[in-house]
């Protein structure tokens, strides 16, 4: 999009008002940063301007300004200001992202030399998706037999009412559940750790079948994991705060990261 817009656009002017209270934003020397409106995303100010005189080919200027403070601070520099008089930066836009924002790229070749994750494990995915937590992840595995035990003995509508499942979803039924789990068993064996959230290991039946005990289980990955041993990188695609990663022995759940 970044590109399509510098391909079409000949100056782009932006004036970066802040206030993400989701990336919990502060000004630069720390101190409070609110936004112009009572949202928590962050807000700017955007024109694209057309002169007809850019050459085919060429990219648009973007000039940036970044604006933080309080509230009442960024409605008085928005009226005493114009286009001339606010100190916009020309940004220096490099391929592929074409950032809109003032970035140090000075270690970016540096960054480029190494690899991706997922050219290094080619065979990767997201955690297990249960659909339905409270009722297949528990906190030991007694836990876990005594309610599949106490779900098959029930027919679908008591076991519904009674664990709490709630209306059937497209690729999550209680039929199928128990379907699953009589399919696989019952075997007990089948009860495995799961990294479940940052350093709190519970337990599941896990059979590897989609629509079935699980939603989606990622059978493609947890299987290596499975009744054997192994260790697994778990990292996050994007998230909000710098968290790293996690290394694991057992399958995961799909937020291990985030509630």
């Amino acid at each position: 999009m970044r590109w399509h817009l510098l391909s079409t656009f000949d100056q782009i002017y932006i004036i970066d008002l802040h206030g993400n209270s989701k990336k919990k934003e502060v000004c630069p020397d720390g101190s409070p940063d609110k936004n112009v409106f009572d949202i928590q995303q962050g807000v700017s100010i955007n024109l694209f301007v057309k002169t007809g005189k850019k050459k085919k080919g060429e990219l648009a200027e973007v000039l940036h300004y970044d604006l933080y403070g309080e509230r009442a601070f960024k409605y008085d520099f928005l009226w005493a200001n114009s286009l001339e008089t606010v100190g916009f930066t020309a940004l220096g836009l490099a391929a592929p992202q074409y950032f809109f924002v003032q970035k140090d790229l000075s270690a970016m070749k540096t960054y480029n030399d190494g690899f991706a994750v997922n050219e290094l494990f080619t065979v990767n995915s997201v955690g297990i998706v249960t659909a339905r937590d409270e009722f297949t992840i528990k906190s030991n595995p007694l836990e876990v037999q005594r309610t599949i035990e106490e779900f098959l003995s029930m027919n679908t509508e008591n076991a519904r009412s009674r664990f709490n499942l709630g209306p059937d979803a497209r690729d999550w039924k209680v039929e199928f559940a128990k379907n699953d789990l009589l399919k696989s068993g019952p075997d007990f064996s089948n009860i495995v750790p799961i990294s479940y959230r940052p350093f709190d290991n519970r337990y599941t039946y896990y059979t590897g079948r989609s629509k079935g005990f699980h939603c989606m289980p990622r059978g493609d990955v947890m299987k290596h994991f499975f009744k054997r041993r192994n260790v697994g990188l778990v990292i996050p695609r994007q998230t909000k705060e710098n968290v790293g990663g996690f290394l694991t022995e057992y399958i995961i759940g799909h937020k291990l990261f985030s509630a």
